[in-house]
């Protein structure tokens, strides 16, 4: 499994989108604003790169194509010449454009004891890489329990938080 960020966008354009957008200037370090959850996090964009990632977890993370980020999964066709293996662990690669949010949102869900192991250990590799290139995001990329000081979305929650707090 490998994972390549790249960065495409920085604290200067949400920066200048509040400016133009709202008539002030944002003195917020981006961990702040991170933090919030608003709308303006939505500037901060990345690529991320995948290379033989198992089927499952690719098949998981195109569930979340809906929010607007960009999915581009390696074709299993042997029509277009793909030498693609297929099965659960078979490994492909793929390509996101995603922003802060959804890194974020992703990561409350996928990080989760309840996530498949594969999923789970795709996303501490994609923290890993995301806090080389933004440390202040990696930081709240954690399940939802956790963000959430104990309380846990799940109908069955794993028993790691405060169970009074899940009834």
């Amino acid at each position: 499994m490998e994972i390549n960020i790249e960065k495409i966008t920085d604290r200067g354009l949400l920066e200048r989108c509040m400016e133009h957008s709202f008539g002030v200037k944002s003195k917020a370090s981006l961990s702040k604003w991170y933090k919030s959850g608003h709308s303006p996090i939505r500037t901060q964009m990345f690529a991320i790169y995948c290379t033989d990632i198992p089927y499952c977890v690719v098949m998981q993370m195109r569930t979340h194509d809906k929010n607007g980020a960009l999915f581009l999964v390696q074709s299993g066709r042997p029509d277009i010449g793909s030498a693609v293996v297929h099965g659960r662990l078979a490994p492909r690669n793929f390509f996101i454009m995603c922003n802060a949010q959804h890194i974020i949102d992703w990561s409350h869900k996928r990080m989760c004891s309840k996530a498949e192991i594969y999923t789970r250990e795709f996303f501490d590799e994609l923290k890993s890489k995301i806090s080389e290139v933004d440390p202040e995001l990696a930081c709240l990329m954690c399940p939802m329990c956790e963000f959430r000081n104990g309380i846990c979305g799940e109908f069955k929650p794993c028993g790691k938080v405060n169970k009074c707090l899940n009834k």
